[in-house]
């Protein structure tokens, strides 16, 4: 009798899951982009998310540091790409209107653009300012630190022992 209560239970809330899982899969679907590292050799593909500071109104690209450089932090090499081209939604009913926008890795003194954790300077992540003109023509989705600590309740500096 159990289960037939269980399974009747299962059976009347289904229709409603499918909705709620498409909002969450959809929010989550435009913060993220595909990177593309173009450079000497062949190009390289990753992906980042992007991340709105919303104290100081700035956009960020977080994405692995592998994903900039084409190795590994303990591994310095040669730089294997000069910019990534990023996708960008320019209208978010309508997922599939993207734009690509080349972003390059360095400044003109030949000096990385990317943010690195001086603290822990092997952990595999990055992060690009993005330029203010960027919020201008992005209509797609940023994680803030509102949602980051709903949706993530464990984050950095967070005691998880």
């Amino acid at each position: 009798m159990k289960k037939v209560i269980i399974m009747a239970f299962l059976i009347s809330i289904f229709p409603i899951l499918p909705a709620w899982a498409n909002e969450v899969k959809n929010f989550y679907s435009l913060i993220t982009t595909p990177i593309e590292l173009i450079g000497r050799a062949k190009n390289l593909y990753g992906t980042g998310f992007f991340f709105y500071e919303e104290n100081r109104k700035i956009m960020f690209l977080v994405t692995n540091y592998h994903v900039l450089t084409g190795f590994p932090p303990e591994k310095k090499s040669d730089y294997v790409g000069d910019r990534i081209k990023i996708f960008i939604h320019l209208d978010e009913a309508n997922p599939g209107n993207v734009q690509g926008k080349v972003i390059p890795l360095f400044t003109s003194k030949k000096n990385p653009i990317w943010l690195t954790n001086e603290n822990f300077p092997m952990a595999d992540i990055a992060v690009i300012p993005l330029p203010p003109d960027f919020l201008k023509i992005y209509k797609g989705k940023a994680l803030t630190r509102p949602n980051f600590k709903k949706d993530f309740p464990v984050g950095p500096n967070s005691k998880v022992a």
